[in-house]
């Protein structure tokens, strides 16, 4: 297979795992999710912290915050020396793995129609090429904002 066909049909794949994820949020917008299922990797974090984790700005970072606190899935912590650390409520640490759940049933169902070999196979290539956007300065906090597990 040549270079652009395959190039073709990775992008193919990701758009439909993608796809795959979305509808297993119910439709939720990227960042609510991202946002939740970084929270499972941490205890807590800054809304700096949080904004590397799911790629937004820093007022959109907020304004994030601000709608998951009013929901009841995240509290504020007080300041200390200017930062506020943002942790996940009992339900919102139930909504998070609920997410992580459906997320990762959606993306096994995908992987289940391969041989074990095969599998083994698909996660060593996985290996290569996250490695390599990781190399090309792609953060990884970014590449695996959907995972509750990553190599971090």
């Amino acid at each position: 297979m040549d270079m652009s066909a395959a190039a073709t049909r990775l992008g193919a794949l990701a758009l439909g795992l993608h796809d795959r994820q979305v509808a297993a949020f119910n439709g939720l917008d990227d960042s609510k999710p991202a946002a939740l299922l970084s929270f499972l990797r941490a205890k807590d974090m800054s809304v700096s912290e949080l904004e590397a984790a799911v790629g937004l700005s820093q007022s959109a970072t907020v304004r994030l915050v601000d709608r998951l606190e009013a929901e009841g899935l995240v509290r504020r912590a007080a300041k200390v020396k200017r930062v506020v650390r943002v942790s996940l409520t009992p339900a919102g640490r139930r909504e998070a793995e609920k997410l992580a759940s459906a997320r990762i049933a959606a993306l096994e169902a995908v992987i289940a129609r391969l041989e074990p070999v095969e599998r083994d196979a698909l996660g060593w290539l996985l290996d290569r090429l996250l490695n390599a956007l990781e190399a090309e300065g792609h953060d990884p906090r970014l590449l695996y904002r959907w995972g509750a597990i990553s190599p971090l």
